[in-house]
């Protein structure tokens, strides 16, 4: 991540700053890019979900919140 973070300051204009870190690391482009724009969207400075909200869904398999407080999961009556 700092490693695209200094080359993008070093040339704000070179669009393939991620494409050829993530060649040169041998990691694919989508998980690179999506590494990097994290930090922002936890600080609230890019939209998306934070790491927080991830983590609840893939943990609860729903969102966080007072919706998930009490829930329980319907049972069948078969």
């Amino acid at each position: 991540m700092r490693m695209v973070q200094q080359l993008r300051r070093e040339d704000p204009a070179d669009n393939s700053v991620i494409s050829r870190v993530a060649r040169l690391l041998s990691d694919g482009v989508e998980s690179l890019r999506n590494w990097v724009k994290q930090p922002d969207i936890d600080a609230g400075t890019r939209a998306g979900l934070t790491i927080h909200e991830l983590l609840s869904i893939a943990l609860l398999g729903g969102p966080p919140g007072p919706s998930r407080i009490g829930h329980r999961p319907q049972v069948s009556s078969r």
